[in-house]
Formats: C-alpha cells, structure tokens, sequence
C-alpha cells in the first residue's frame, strides 16, 4: 500500500490504483487510485451553468465549496473551479448529489435547490430534521403541485 499523501487526491485509499511502469514514467511512484482516474478534466454544473469549471489542485486557503459551503482539507485538495468566479466545488458536491429524492413521508419528489427559494413563507427550516438550515447550502425543495 501507498502512502496515502503521494495520491492525486490526498485521500486514503484501500482499493485499487493506477500507477505508472517504471519505463514509461519519470517517477513510477505516484499512483492514481480508481476515483481520481475516473473524474473528468472539466465539467458544467447546474449551480452556474454558463461556466466551465476544470479540476485543480490548487486554491488560496480561504476557498471553500459553494455547495456545502465547508473548506478543503488542504490547499491542494482536488476540486472543480470557475477561474473567472472564484467559484469551488468538492468533486462529490459536483459529481454526486443526485437532482431529485423522495422522503418517505411525501409521494412528492424534492428538486436541489442551489439558491434561496423566492417567496418562501417562514424561515428556513428543515421539516425533515426539524432545525434551521442556511438557505446558502444546496437543498432539497418541494414544489407545490397544482
């Protein structure tokens, strides 16, 4: 097993990895495990659909996900970004949130929701989990039928 800090990503990994012949490669000892490998270069994504954001390794310290709005582990931890917005996603954030659930008590799907819901009645509080939620994190939301 590897090191887990020579990763592409930084994270640990107990599975499988790529990593490069010794003939092939100036330094063979720097393997890629499977989730790495499989995440594309660039990607687009509903919470701004006019940008392309590409996967890096590196921001200031400051950065953050816009989705989840927690901070990277470290400067060099894997993420999409919108060089033109300064705007961070965690590859999981990005890649895989799924658009629509269903909660056991509704038949109603719930759509992700990346900004505030206009003309929301109340605070923002969560009926599933019965706390309030910052309305700057994506969230599930129910749409009235008519």
């Amino acid at each position: 097993m590897h090191d887990p800090e020579i990763f592409v990503c930084s994270n640990y990994c107990n599975g499988f990895a790529y990593d490069c012949a010794e003939y092939l490669c100036r330094d063979p000892k720097y393997p890629i495990d499977v989730w790495c490998a499989l995440i594309p270069r660039f990607i687009t994504h509903k919470s701004q659909p006019s940008h392309l954001f590409y996967k890096v390794r590196k921001r200031l310290d400051k950065d953050y996900c816009r989705l989840c709005l927690s901070g990277f582990t470290n400067p060099e931890e894997t993420s999409f970004s919108c060089v033109l917005c300064n705007f961070h996603l965690h590859p999981k954030c990005a890649l895989l949130l799924p658009e629509t659930t269903k909660h056991k008590y509704d038949k109603h799907p719930m759509t992700l929701s990346y900004r505030p819901v206009k003309n929301h009645e109340g605070d923002y509080f969560c009926e599933v989990c019965e706390e309030e939620m910052n309305p700057n994190v994506v969230f599930y939301h129910f749409h009235e039928c008519a």
